[in-house]
């Protein structure tokens, strides 16, 4: 009898392990597409990705979403080949993801008031995302934008 309580205790903890690994996985899969869709410009596919109730900590007080939206507007038509590498990605807790990613591109329009330099820039930064149900509730983010708005002065 005692062998049968063994097996399944430890039966539940192996499918508990792997419900959590599950969990885990898909905070990462988020943040990849998160940075995927930044990088292809397609705003309409972050209506799948961000909660309509999204909190940006860093924002500039107006709707998160929208301001998202409005970035990855800015991105598509202010750079070519826009690649977010991540470098590194660690789960934080049970619902957040911490990720620090390289942005290369090549300026070549209009980036907020900047006009095209058609110059090459290369920066990083720092992004915590909270993932509930498979959708990004929350986000604090830092940008080196000096470097960036640095590499894309015309002398």
């Amino acid at each position: 009898m005692k062998r049968i309580v063994l097996v399944l205790i430890a039966s539940l903890s192996i499918m508990a392990c792997k419900a959590q690994t599950k969990k885990m996985d898909k905070r990462k899969e988020v943040a990849q597409r998160y940075y995927e869709i930044l990088d292809s410009g397609n705003v309409e596919k972050m209506n799948d990705l961000l909660s309509e109730h999204l909190i940006d900590h860093d924002s500039h007080g107006g709707n998160a979403v929208e301001e998202i939206k409005g970035l990855t507007l800015g991105l598509k038509n202010g750079f070519s080949n826009a690649t977010h590498n991540l470098e590194i990605v660690e789960l934080i807790g049970e619902d957040k993801v911490f990720v620090r990613w390289r942005m290369t591109a090549k300026h070549t329009g209009e980036f907020f008031g900047v006009p095209a330099s058609n110059k090459d820039v290369n920066f990083v930064g720092h992004d915590l995302i909270k993932v509930e149900g498979g959708k990004i509730v929350e986000i604090w983010h830092v940008e080196n934008l000096l470097s960036m708005f640095e590499q894309m002065k015309t002398e």
